[in-house]
């Protein structure tokens, strides 16, 4: 609520040339939808990064203290799995922005046609209108399935770069040297805590 009137706010202060390049689905876009999922994506990260943040910090601090040497494995593929989720995260940010854009055209085709139905049926222009509402959509749908294909493609790659840690951790756990000092509740516990 707070983003929201934030942004329509600044929107009162902007020049007329802003309105005039601008779209005005794009701006109703902005103020109802974009604000809101800005307002909701900042709440969840804070409450994510302190959560996750300490439970992270609890389990390797737990980690080290039961084997070090198993422990180290997890610090080795750590860049690796920081660097997926990077990844990832960029492939989000750009069809999420997309998507914003897809949705400002949809909204302002739909506006443009409700505002001027009666020219609209005047100059039997309902094929053009339904046409061009037709492609805006499409091209929504599209973003919103790349959307969708790149979440589904996420969890299994870091899964994978995790299950390459875990293998590393067995491996470890079965040299002689390592063996010797590893109790099987520690190996437990270390197991446990690299499995999440």
């Amino acid at each position: 609520m707070l983003m929201r009137r934030a942004v329509f706010n600044h929107f009162m202060h902007m020049p007329v040339a802003f309105f005039d390049r601008e779209s005005t689905g794009g701006l109703l876009s902005r103020i109802t939808y974009d604000s809101e999922q800005v307002a909701a994506a900042t709440s969840k990260a804070l409450v994510s990064l302190v959560r996750e943040g300490a439970l992270i910090i609890g389990m390797l601090a737990l980690m080290f203290y039961n084997s070090w040497q198993l422990s180290l494995v997890l610090l080795v593929v750590a860049p690796f799995v920081a660097f997926a989720i990077r990844t990832v995260s960029k492939r989000f940010r750009k069809i999420s922005k997309n998507m914003q854009t897809m949705m400002g055209h949809v909204t302002s085709s739909a506006e443009q046609m409700l505002k001027g139905h009666k020219v609209v049926l005047s100059y039997g222009g309902q094929d053009v209108e339904k046409e061009r509402f037709d492609n805006v959509s499409n091209r929504m749908r599209q973003q919103s399935m790349k959307m969708v294909s790149a979440q589904a493609a996420a969890n299994p790659i870091v899964q994978l770069i995790a299950s390459f840690a875990l293998v590393a951790v067995l491996y470890l756990a079965s040299i002689d040297q390592i063996r010797a000092d590893l109790t099987p509740g520690t190996f437990t516990v270390i197991f446990s805590l690299c499995s999440g």
